[in-house]
């Protein structure tokens, strides 16, 4: 760390506030708008889905937020405890809740600095060393935030660090947004292919349809129960070794262990049930979240006996092309209806009612040709995601020796 650069606690570099609690007994005042930890992303906030609660003219005072304000999680699991991002004015006239906390830079500080600087602690695990964990839960404590001692630099340095970073930043929300658009146009093509409201040249009927419990499909498509086309297994004996799986609402069949990065399964495995290559699973009380998977990666895996595991009984059926029907938000949709009609209260989907499932099949021809376009805009969405991984990565290398002073950046010299 350079010498010259200012050793001072965070407190003395800005104002550090909790934000208000919220409370239902609280009823007076006027309804604001208020950011929580649900809001609060590294790096931007999700305006999708703010709350409301009652503030007078002096709390909303003292808890609105302004541009350049930054949020910090202050509840939250322990590695994403102190996760960050700048107030840019969205929404207008907004409070903040407890579960945050706001940091509002002082003279000798640049916001982009700041929050560059404060999200270098919480990615080298600066800010979840000094949280405190409850249950599951840890709190990062405005105080202890607040006392925490940084070394920065003057302020004209500190911009000249944060305009070399906020390139990579906008490398990275590029990226972001690409990864964004091609998963919504392959959601928009899996709407269109595997519903058959578009069809590829030689695969076209006369137009007609048929109506099954999702809505209308080609006529000549085969309409069948999924119990038709596949059984439930119940097979418990693995060999040692084999890997505990988890079931993922993005991702699927996942190894537990690498998804978690701790074991969240008890030792005796002697009930879980076997799941082999291209069988499925899903979770019997949560497949409404959208929560099935196919396994691909695994030759064979255990899941937890809260499973339901099924393997498809005939070759006419592809089951890339199963899961991507299941996997699509109209069937997702079915199975929360499903689920809330359950006479188990608990919301289970079992296997009696998941196999009275309508789906349509097309041809084995037709079905293989739809998988290979949605198999060629994963495998673009794989290669931004790489793309993602290696600029943060460059990221974080930059900001370790950036905001330490390991690297200086020079003072241009305009009248050269």
């Amino acid at each position: 760390m350079i010498e010259e650069w200012e050793l001072m606690q965070i407190r003395d570099w800005g104002t550090v506030d909790a934000g208000r609690q919220r409370s239902f007994k609280i009823t007076a005042g006027t309804m604001r708008p208020y950011l929580r930890v649900a809001n609060v992303f590294d790096g931007f906030i999700d305006t999708s889905d703010v709350l409301q609660m009652p503030f007078s003219n002096k709390e909303f005072e003292k808890y609105k937020l302004i541009p350049g304000d930054i949020l910090l999680n202050e509840g939250q699991s322990l590695e994403l405890i102190g996760r960050s991002s700048i107030y840019q004015g969205d929404p207008p006239d907004c409070a903040f809740q407890n579960t945050l906390v706001r940091f509002r830079p002082g003279p000798k500080c640049d916001v982009e600095f700041a929050h560059l600087l404060f999200q270098h602690l919480q990615y080298t695990g600066k800010l979840s060393a000094v949280a405190k964990q409850t249950t599951s839960i840890a709190h990062l404590g405005v105080n202890r935030f607040a006392d925490l001692w940084i070394k920065v630099p003057n302020i004209e340095e500190q911009r000249r660090i944060s305009n070399i970073l906020i390139k990579w930043n906008r490398a990275i929300a590029l990226t972001e947004k690409l990864i964004a658009v091609k998963r919504r146009l392959k959601q928009g093509l899996m709407q269109q292919l595997l519903t058959g409201k578009r069809r590829f040249l030689g695969f076209e009927n006369d137009g007609s349809k048929q109506e099954i419990q999702i809505g209308e499909v080609p006529s000549d498509w085969k309409a069948v129960k999924i119990g038709k086309v596949a059984h439930e297994i119940s097979e418990r004996a693995a060999p040692e070794g084999t890997p505990v799986l988890s079931c993922t609402k993005y991702d699927g069949l996942v190894s537990s262990l690498e998804y978690f990065g701790r074991q969240v399964f008890g030792n005796n495995l002697d009930n879980y049930k076997v799941v082999k290559r291209k069988q499925f699973a899903y979770a019997t009380n949560h497949i409404e979240e959208g929560s099935i998977g196919l396994l691909r990666d695994f030759d064979v895996g255990l899941v937890s006996p809260m499973y339901t595991v099924f393997g498809l009984t005939t070759e006419m059926v592809d089951p890339e092309f199963l899961f991507a029907v299941l996997k699509t938000e109209t069937y997702r949709r079915l199975f929360e209806a499903l689920t809330s009609a359950s006479v188990n209260r608990r919301g289970s989907l079992r296997w009696p009612v998941f196999s009275k499932i309508v789906v349509a099949i097309p041809s084995l021809p037709e079905q293989q040709k739809i998988m290979s376009v949605l198999k060629a805009v994963d495998r673009e969405v794989e290669l931004l995601e790489e793309q993602l991984r290696l600029l943060k990565l460059q990221k974080r290398g930059l900001m370790q020796k950036l905001l330490t002073g390991d690297i200086r950046i020079p003072i241009l010299d305009d009248a050269a």
